[in-house]
């Protein structure tokens, strides 16, 4: 699939078997990968939805031409979409940070003085709550 998100975002929207054995085996992992296994590959991604085949509209010449009907093979944009979101995903870096207990220690400070919001007027309620709410998120985002 990535090859073929490849050649879409060159506007080679189309691609037949032979063009995309070409490019799979200029890949090390798939170099020994051979047209009957592509051939299923591409069967399978067509049941999935990731690929629409289009019948190549040249006329056969003979019978066996007619039999081995040779497709064009383009992305659904349900495919595009995906490929999109997995390379952004790729290519997202995560932050990392020391795992420290003054988030908890507040949180926790947060959780005892809950059993006295009866008493407190409720602007320091509210108060309250958006620092509690506020320590879960950085707790979230940093760890």
């Amino acid at each position: 699939m990535r090859i073929f998100y490849l050649e879409h975002q060159k506007m080679h929207y189309q691609m037949d078997r032979d063009a995309v054995l070409i490019l799979l085996r200029g890949q090390a992992v798939f170099a020994d990968h051979t047209p009957e296994q592509l051939t299923l590959d591409l069967q399978q991604l067509v049941k999935w939805k990731n690929l629409t085949p289009i019948q190549d509209p040249r006329k056969p010449r003979t019978i066996a031409e007619f039999k081995n009907k040779q497709y064009q093979y383009m992305m659904s944009q349900t495919a595009i979409e995906v490929e999109r979101l997995t390379i952004t995903l790729e290519n997202l870096s995560t932050r990392t940070s020391g795992l420290s207990a003054s988030p908890f220690r507040r949180i926790r400070e947060d959780l005892y003085k809950a059993e006295q919001l009866d008493s407190m007027p409720l602007r320091e309620v509210n108060a309250w709550w958006q620092d509690l709410q506020e320590d879960f998120q950085r707790l979230s985002q940093n760890h």
